[in-house]
């Protein structure tokens, strides 16, 4: 009843069905449910309700080049076609410190905690986030057919 990857697909009574079948993922309609969102987006947004709320109000999460990420004016140019140069100033960045990350929470050692992608740590956090606002304890899912999604 939910897609697992690209390879693999469940039809409607459970079965796996490989996807090298004559039908393509992009045919085949497959049900999901979502029960529980966590999110991190551009202009502070860590809740879907905040991002009701700024795309309620018609603002976006656009904003300058943050000075701790880098120093746009650096590499900033007027001309699009400068070699080694950008010619934008803005993006969509995250506003949370993403060094702040309770490891212990996650049973990860300290050790390894510092050597952890942001992005795998932004996931850890949203993943959970989701198992919460869906109102799942972990006792419940250990052992289900339970999946999170990440991505667009």
């Amino acid at each position: 009843m939910f897609a697992t990857g690209p390879e693999v697909v469940s039809n409607e009574d459970g079965q796996a069905a490989s996807n090298g079948s004559d039908v393509t993922m992009s045919q085949k309609r497959i049900p999901l449910a979502i029960v529980g969102i966590g999110c991190r987006m551009p202009g502070g947004v860590t809740t879907p309700d905040e991002l009701w709320q700024m795309i309620s109000a018609g603002k976006d999460g656009i904003c300058e080049v943050p000075p701790d990420r880098w120093d746009w004016r650096r590499y900033f140019s007027e001309d699009p076609d400068a070699p080694g140069k950008i010619y934008v100033r803005n993006g969509g960045f995250l506003h949370q410190d993403i060094r702040q990350f309770d490891a212990e929470f996650f049973g990860i050692s300290p050790r390894e905690a510092r050597t952890l992608d942001p992005q795998q740590r932004l996931l850890l956090e949203t993943a959970w986030e989701a198992i919460d606002d869906a109102g799942l304890s972990l006792d419940r899912l250990a052992g289900s057919r339970t999946g999170v999604s990440s991505g667009r």
